[in-house]
């Protein structure tokens, strides 16, 4: 699973923003405990791509009973900054 939406950053170097199209969003890493978990999210140009453009760490209280990263998800999409994204 991943999501998918155009985005718009400044590489580091960059003195003005890019803007990539139907960038790939995809957890990359999940740790944590049942009291907080951890996933980082890496961003690609594409999904061939294999070096992230840049990568954060969201946290959530996760459900036990259910897939860390597919929970993971979920909660990435309840952020503003996911409004639009779509499941790929």
């Amino acid at each position: 699973m991943a999501l998918q939406k155009s985005i718009q950053f400044k590489p580091l170097g960059f003195s003005s923003e890019i803007t990539i199209n139907d960038a790939y969003f995809k957890v990359t890493k999940v740790t944590g405990d049942k009291s907080c978990i951890e996933c980082q999210l890496s961003v690609f140009e594409n999904k061939e791509q294999s070096v992230p453009l840049y990568s954060n760490i969201y946290m959530f209280v996760p459900n036990l009973d259910d897939n860390f990263i597919k929970q993971a998800y979920k909660h990435l999409k309840t952020l503003p900054e996911f409004d639009g994204t779509t499941d790929c």
